[in-house]
């Protein structure tokens, strides 16, 4: 009887993981495609966003990196490369030289925020919260 009922239990616990990272899985996709859309669906390509503004898409390389990754267990939603520069963005910077090719520094100045990941989890936590929430049978 101890043995069924550790299969059957085993069985169960298979399908709440399953059916935990389904669910996190759509939120994650959720936050993500939110994410992408806030990233300059509005302006035309090649339009720099104005402070306080998100980010315009100049490459695209910024919303290309915007990826997520879900376990049993947790759902990511980050920026991986070559969205490299999205911190910059997010939070703004102060002025700064870079090394060019040919090993010189060059003053490329500072940059306002544009922050497009807070503004979109505020925007979007509301549905998180209902896709989470909803039955697992």
């Amino acid at each position: 009887m101890s043995v069924i009922l550790y299969k059957v239990f085993k069985q169960i616990n298979k399908e709440i993981d399953s059916r935990r990272k389904d669910l996190l899985k759509e939120a994650a996709k959720h936050v993500q495609t939110a994410m992408k859309k806030r990233v300059n669906d509005v302006y035309f390509e090649g339009y720099h966003s104005q402070p306080g503004e998100p980010p315009g898409k100049v490459t695209g390389n910024l919303r290309k990196g915007i990826q997520n990754q879900a376990t049993s267990e947790e759902a990511i939603v980050g920026i991986k490369s070559p969205g490299y520069h999205a911190h910059l963005m997010e939070f703004g910077t102060d002025d700064r030289d870079v090394k060019t090719k040919n090993r010189k520094w060059r003053f490329v100045g500072h940059v306002e925020p544009r922050p497009f990941v807070l503004p979109t989890w505020l925007a979007e936590k509301e549905k998180v919260k209902e896709i989470l929430s909803r039955p697992w049978a």
